[in-house]
């Protein structure tokens, strides 16, 4: 079962996409 090994991964790169978009908004707010 390969299930939780394929899914990891891209839960993981969104949560980095996450943290990238939030520290760009963060950036934008507080420039």
């Amino acid at each position: 079962m390969d299930g939780m090994g394929g899914l990891r991964p891209s839960m993981i790169l969104r949560l980095s996409m996450v943290q990238l978009d939030t520290l760009r908004l963060l950036k934008f707010l507080y420039s």
